[in-house]
């Protein structure tokens, strides 16, 4: 009897601690063919299934390149680079006695250019001078070029003052006509009622202490070059041991540095994931080192993080990208650590494919109110809010790619990624507004609202600029958040267009 009962036990014992894999999980593959296992074996599929199709893009992105180089435009580069580099061979001989060495470099491209005769090699012939200059740029540190090194220290020093002024605020904006973010809600949309919204309490997120801002910078050809330390520590050591997000004591950047490394091990947020148990990124998403990646980016200084624990950053670059930080520490130095980094196009659909710093990978930056809106009381891009766990649902929607990892705390019915907007039919001018209020108020109801990350319990937050020049808390903007929160209905009808990153239908949700 005793032995009947300890093997019921033990069956029970297997039961109860080993829950995921007792359950049948089914799936379809990229054949169409419907497997079976074990969560275990699902998530193995997963992983394999997801180098496949990043070895795939990287064979396509190979041999795009390669067609688009024509016999002929390899023969003129050819060309180009012997001519090139006989010439410059004679001349730097010519020029380390008599010359200096800008004067070798103003010959050397002089020579190269008046020999380029045809449209394709003009065009090689300043790609391989900008190369040239890049390449000197780097090794500017060397002794033999100490003239070049004086001199680009002497460009950045007469332009200091014009970088230090795009670090606040531009007037390119952040969004464009083909992203996510510039999208108006269309006349046919589909709005449900989200009764549970009024009870919400709202703000911006610099209100509150707990924050979430995004420090928002525009950064130049001669802005300094930053190194990007990686830290795992980078998060919890402001949240628990009194480290900052910036003007630290030399003694405890020390610290910060003893575990800091150029290698950071993730290509995506350990914060985020696809299942309400563990962690699992989406099969598809612009993983860290895909693409453009400069682990040296330009970023001007005086650069501030947003000061709570999630510490965000977005500096763009003078190429256009934008390099996105999370859980950043600025040193004394002007180099960064964080617990993850990447960099997103503001030009592209703005969707959680681009591998943002929120926990749903939606760009950081992007639905962020910035300072310049509010003086100028325009806000011409749809929005992004935090809202509280309480009102999150364990799953996600299209345009986020993932929510936050132990989401144990989810007890709502809102998925992250939801559009709320304010319809079309309700008349804002039956209501008194603030001009910073009716600015919030056109947008949520031209373009919309996404949730893009958890806030605090109980509350919605709007995601502003990290800077002084975004207003502090007042009643009467307050009032303003009230009324456009209160009367936020969910857009159902919300659905990526062809040309749009849509979620792996293999993806769980």
């Amino acid at each position: 009897m005793k032995i009947k009962q300890f093997f019921i036990l033990l069956l029970f014992a297997c039961l109860l601690y080993s829950p995921t894999d007792s359950f049948a999980y089914t799936w379809t593959d990229s054949d169409g063919v419907v497997h079976e296992g074990s969560l275990s074996e699902y998530r193995d599929w997963r992983r394999a299934e997801r180098l496949r199709l990043r070895k795939l893009r990287e064979e396509e992105k190979t041999s795009t390149t390669q067609e688009t180089t024509t016999p002929e435009e390899t023969t003129t580069t050819e060309e180009s680079t012997t001519t090139e580099e006989t010439t410059t061979t004679e001349e730097t001989t010519t020029t380390e006695e008599t010359t200096t060495t800008e004067e070798s470099t103003t010959t050397e491209e002089t020579t190269t250019t008046e020999e380029s005769t045809t449209t394709e090699e003009t065009t090689t012939t300043e790609e391989s001078t900008t190369t040239e200059e890049t390449t000197t740029t780097e090794e500017s540190t060397t002794t033999e070029e100490t003239t070049s090194t004086e001199e680009a220290s002497t460009s950045e020093e007469t332009t200091e003052e014009a970088a230090e002024e795009t670090t606040e605020e531009s007037d390119d904006g952040l969004e464009h006509a083909n992203s996510i973010w510039k999208r108006p809600i269309p006349d046919n949309a589909t709005y449900v009622d989200v009764p549970e919204l009024k009870e919400l309490f709202v703000g911006l997120t610099n209100w509150g202490s707990g924050g979430a801002n995004v420090g928002v910078y525009y950064a130049t050809e001669a802005s300094p070059r930053r190194k990007i330390y990686y830290n795992v520590d980078a998060w919890r050591g402001v949240a628990y041991w009194g480290w900052k997000r910036h003007g630290n004591s030399l003694s405890t950047e020390a610290e910060i540095m003893e575990k800091a490394s150029l290698i950071f091990p993730q290509e995506s947020n350990v914060y985020s994931t696809t299942v309400p148990e563990g962690w699992d990124l989406p099969n598809e998403f612009h993983g860290r080192s895909d693409g453009f990646h400069d682990p040296n980016p330009y970023v001007p200084n005086g650069v501030i993080p947003s000061g709570d624990t999630d510490g965000h950053m977005a500096v763009h670059q003078p190429n256009g990208w934008v390099l996105e930080t999370y859980a950043t520490i600025v040193l004394s130095t002007g180099d960064i650590v964080c617990l993850q980094y990447s960099y997103t196009d503001p030009t592209a659909d703005g969707t959680g494919w681009w591998n943002g710093r929120t926990a749903s990978l939606l760009p950081n930056y992007q639905g962020a109110i910035l300072a310049s809106e509010f003086k100028n009381a325009k806000v011409d891009h749809a929005l992004a809010v935090l809202i509280g766990a309480d009102y999150l649902k364990k799953t996600y929607i299209w345009p986020a790619f993932a929510y936050d990892r132990n989401p144990h705390d989810y007890t709502g019915n809102l998925p992250m990624g939801t559009l709320l907007a304010i319809p079309k039919d309700f008349d804002l001018n039956s209501l008194n507004w603030t001009p910073e209020g009716r600015a919030i108020a056109e947008a949520a109801q031209k373009y919309g609202i996404y949730i893009n990350d958890r806030g605090g319990q109980g509350g919605m937050s709007f995601r502003v600029q990290e800077t002084p020049a975004v207003p502090s808390y007042s009643w009467p903007l307050n009032s303003d958040l009230i009324k456009i929160v209160s009367r936020l209905k969910w857009v159902t009808s919300n659905k990526p267009l062809p040309e749009d990153h849509d979620i792996d239908p293999n993806d769980p949700r």
